[in-house]
């Protein structure tokens, strides 16, 4: 009977965390910029859908990008599409259960699927690589980075979730599996990473960015940005700006036209 019940309540915690639209992704257009549909394969043996854009004339880097706990793949690709005129090629992420994606998604589960974008990316393009992650997908961005640092030139959250366990009533939270606890990978990222938050968040307090900043205080290349639209929402042109300045912190071609590489300085 208790098992039956805590099951209950893990299950009643993973309907309200997950909100998956169903929209297969297909070859598609956004403000000018073409995506294809890619499929990565993951190590628990599903296959995941997800969108990669063409590769810009100009290419500075590549951009992964994680989506929040609703939509899919194929509904949010238009809010990193205008990445592309700043010279990045844009691999957008799916997750077990979304898009019509095979499977049901729990943490584990979009662990998984997060890695096997991230050996994507990291296989198909040598541009330098800058994972970004809104709501629930900068938590998920997070944890990855905390694994994967050496494979990552820049992190970028915005309105992320530090821990969905803290969102529960304390008195079931030790019960519920899905914790998403970025919060304790946090210290852990050494790599620059913006941390950008609306300062009116009605639905991910700005609470939430800021004690992700204190946890990774150590980090000198580590800003909290605030932003001001009294909303949730991913505003590309916001963080198109906070990725220009990731991408002047890149390793920009030597003088002289050869193959080489020279390290631009990092911001303080």
């Amino acid at each position: 009977m208790l098992n039956s019940l805590l099951r209950a309540v893990d299950n009643k915690v993973r309907a309200n965390i997950y909100y998956p639209d169903a929209i297969q992704c297909g070859s598609c257009s956004h403000q000018g910029v073409a995506f294809s549909p890619i499929t990565v394969p993951t190590d628990d043996g599903l296959a995941i859908r997800g969108l990669a854009s063409e590769i810009p004339a100009e290419a500075k880097c590549c951009v992964l990008f994680f989506h929040g706990n609703g939509g899919c793949a194929a509904t949010r690709a238009h809010l990193v599409a205008p990445f592309f005129k700043l010279g990045a090629q844009v691999v957008v992420a799916d997750y077990r259960g979304y898009g019509g994606n095979p499977g049901h998604p729990t943490e584990m589960g979009l662990m998984q699927d997060a890695r096997a974008f991230l050996k994507f990316a990291i296989d198909h393009s040598e541009l330098p690589l800058i994972i970004v992650g809104h709501s629930l997908g900068g938590n998920i961005a997070v944890q990855l980075v905390a694994e994967k640092s050496d494979s990552i030139a820049g992190l970028i959250t915005v309105g992320t979730v530090a821990s969905v366990a803290a969102l529960v009533p304390a008195v079931i939270r030790r019960f519920v599996s899905d914790k998403f606890l970025a919060i304790e990978k946090a210290s852990e990222i050494k790599i620059p990473w913006t941390i950008a938050h609306d300062v009116g968040d009605p639905t991910v307090s700005l609470m939430n960015s800021i004690v992700l900043s204190q946890a990774n205080i150590a980090n000198r290349h580590m800003k909290l940005i605030t932003l001001n639209n009294r909303a949730h929402d991913f505003a590309s042109d916001n963080i198109g700006s906070i990725l220009l300045d990731h991408i002047a912190s890149l390793h920009i071609p030597a003088p002289g036209g050869n193959s080489g590489y020279v390290e631009a300085p990092l911001p303080n």
